[in-house]
């Protein structure tokens, strides 16, 4: 019996917790977390959804503002924001990460291989979406496009076979200098013969 008492209070409290605002969370802000500029162009205050909301320069320690940042747009580079909400007195944690980039340029590269596959990485510059196509071993083009994510991987390649990989950012900010770029890829080779003579 002593133990059946115990049990239940030992639920109870553990409901009580669950219930209560110490294990209680409000959600982080809803919105788009990656702006993209270029030098000189009119930046907006950023925007998201939510309540009670707070910007930050930092993701942990200082003071909220409940005034938006304007982003400026006077030199390159990035800048990362940081936004809560509170919700029944409750800060959204961790903060919302909102980063503004000025005059990002895209890039591509090979990322990885494989015997079997090559995949290849492409930076966001802003873009409404990818157009790519692609040769093995100059059969192709195979063509497509895509909003997301920003890399590519082609499977079912033999040992040795070379992709080349050409992508266009299209609808990319005029900043923007090349928004088509070509990259190759090669598959790895793994097989190992020993000669005998």
């Amino acid at each position: 019996m002593k133990k059946s008492i115990l049990l239940f209070v030992f639920v109870c409290l553990v409901n009580l917790f669950i219930g209560s605002s110490i294990f209680a969370q409000s959600p982080q802000p809803t919105g788009t977390t990656t702006y993209y500029y270029c030098i000189g162009d009119l930046a907006s205050p950023l925007s998201v959804g939510g309540s009670n909301l707070l910007w930050y320069t930092a993701a942990n320690g200082g003071t909220g503002s409940s005034t938006a940042p304007t982003p400026s747009t006077a030199s390159p580079g990035a800048t990362t924001y940081y936004v809560t909400q509170t919700i029944a007195g409750l800060e959204s944690t961790p903060r919302k990460a909102i980063t503004v980039n000025v005059n990002k340029q895209f890039s591509l590269f090979c990322a990885g291989t494989t015997s079997n596959s090559v995949s290849f990485d492409f930076a966001n510059v802003g873009q409404s979406q990818f157009d790519y196509s692609y040769t093995v071993d100059g059969v192709g083009p195979i063509t497509g496009s895509q909003t997301a994510p920003s890399s590519f991987t082609v499977n079912g390649l033999l040992e040795g076979q070379t992709v080349v990989f050409t992508i266009t950012a299209v609808g990319a900010p005029s900043c923007v200098s090349n928004r088509t770029l070509t990259a190759s890829c090669a598959t790895r080779c793994t097989s190992h013969f020993d000669a005998t003579f």
